[in-house]
């Protein structure tokens, strides 16, 4: 075949060597000594990464209706550096590299555009590159349009349905400034009247999400009250997150738990007939359950120390928390409780709700330590075997006993505690944060990350700059939840 095309294998040894249209990629492994380093080595690689970039530059032009380097925002060298932990497998690798590469040859208004905008632009690129997961919205989910990320990526593909190539030409319109009016030059309508009209739009699919905050789901009915609307924490709950919110997130995180432990009928699962969350004005714990009525507290004065977006998250990462105390195996309350408090870790672990104060694989001196010490040391026993976090929860249905890890695993859990320390995190930088997650579950590349354990963690990005709790921080005065 090289005899018959040597023209084209020239060509395409070029295209490797000098990118797309005069962009250059680089690729770096920084940590090839990590297991993420060895799984980005190994299931992903150089060649793959720079090959991807290429194809991803021209789909981005495309997608932008940027057919020369005149309408194109001028990159003369584009740099992927895989960095810290990163488990991607190629197609969750393609998806993070799609969001990150529109980042870059997006215009944003000279940094005016929203970041919630930006960053719904580029998950409309993994829309449009039909790579959305289970995890992305649905059309017509979300309170605001402004919401970001996958949510605002849904109402761009419904603008687009108005005028064909709308956020290519949103987008364009973005290079030197960004005004609110460009929704009303190009669809004629202001947003505050396009939003209701996505609603009309998805009258089933309202109708469903109506129906799944009232009744629940299969048969659990959700009820939210703030006991404290005037202190500053009650106001940003009614103003940031909300009761229909609440309700939302608790059906969906319902059933990631029960999904998550492989529970897939009512007689596997643990009988909750009503969930109640509860904001209360109370210092101490973020959150705690009372289990037998199955009651979820909610901290004002932690919720008052955030706002917007921010709030939003890490009160979504508290929920899957809590509710897993719910809805969790307890042996009959004779489990340890730094296990069941770590399983509550592993399922905000597995939902990609892990911020920056979670601890980094390998970290701790037990693997009963509790929380996300616990989680993952349970996400490393997930991995000797699928589902052992499930099927070890199921275990604890009646009673509690350390020989389920041999009669899962074949070891005692103190060995496999020192294999896990030994054998696979050995080498990981213990000190350092894991900013290979940003606190949305998602990769970001211009995350950088100050840690400081007596007062939180600072999100520094492109857009803003905002102070979340650090989890480590207070995990060791933590006692058992519920």
């Amino acid at each position: 075949m090289a005899r018959l095309y040597p023209f084209l294998s020239l060509l395409l040894a070029l295209a490797a060597l000098h990118g797309t249209c005069g962009v250059e990629y680089e690729v770096e492994n920084d940590t090839p000594n990590t297991l993420g380093g060895v799984r980005f080595d190994h299931d992903i690689g150089i060649p793959f990464t720079k090959n991807i970039m290429g194809t991803i530059n021209k789909f981005i032009w495309k997608v932008f209706e940027q057919p020369t380097p005149a309408d194109r925002k001028y990159v003369p060298r584009c740099s992927c550096k895989a960095c810290k932990v990163m488990y991607s497998i190629r197609k969750a690798f393609t998806v993070v590299m799609y969001h990150e590469l529109t980042h870059v040859f997006q215009w944003s208004g000279n940094f005016t555009a929203p970041g919630s905008l930006t960053e719904g632009i580029a998950d409309y690129m993994v829309l449009r590159a039909k790579l959305n997961g289970p995890g992305f919205a649905l059309p017509g989910q979300g309170d605001r349009w402004d919401e970001g990320y996958s949510v605002t990526a849904r109402f761009l593909e419904y603008c687009d349905g108005l005028r064909p190539e709308f956020t290519a030409a949103l987008n364009n319109k973005m290079r030197h400034a960004y005004s609110e009016d460009y929704f009303v030059e190009l669809l004629g309508k202001p947003l505050e009247q396009t939003t209701p009209a996505m609603a009309r739009l998805y009258p089933f699919l309202s109708l469903l999400l109506a129906l799944a905050a009232l009744h629940g789901t299969c048969g659990v009915e959700y009820e939210v009250e703030n006991d404290t609307p005037n202190t500053l924490g009650g106001v940003r709950f009614d103003q940031d997150i909300g009761i229909p919110f609440t309700k939302n997130i608790m059906g969906i995180i319902n059933q990631f738990i029960w999904n998550v432990f492989e529970q897939p009928t009512p007689a596997d699962q643990k009988y909750a007939a009503v969930v109640k969350v509860v904001i209360a004005q109370y210092d101490g714990f973020e959150g705690f359950v009372d289990i037998s009525n199955n009651l979820i507290n909610i901290s004002a004065v932690y919720l008052q120390g955030m706002q917007g977006d921010v709030l939003r998250t890490a009160f979504r990462a508290l929920m899957y928390h809590e509710m897993t105390h719910v809805f969790q195996w307890s042996g009959n309350f004779t489990a340890p409780s730094p296990l069941t408090e770590g399983i509550a870790d592993y399922m905000v672990l597995r939902a990609k709700l892990n911020g920056t104060g979670f601890a980094l694989p390998g970290q701790g001196d037990r693997w009963d330590e509790g929380y996300e010490v616990t989680a993952r040391f349970l996400e490393y026993c997930d991995s000797l075997m699928t589902g052992f976090t499930a099927a070890l929860n199921n275990k604890m249905r009646y009673a509690y006993s350390e020989d389920y890890f041999v009669q899962l695993l074949g070891k005692p859990v103190d060995q496999l505690w020192s294999e896990y320390k030994a054998k696979l995190f050995e080498d990981l930088p213990y000190e350092l944060v894991d900013s290979s997650q940003n606190f949305h579950g998602e990769w970001d590349a211009n995350l950088l990350i100050e840690a400081d354990s007596a007062k939180g963690a600072s999100f520094s990005t492109s857009h803003s700059t905002m102070q979340v709790p650090c989890k480590a921080a207070e995990a060791s005065s933590r006692e058992k939840l519920g």
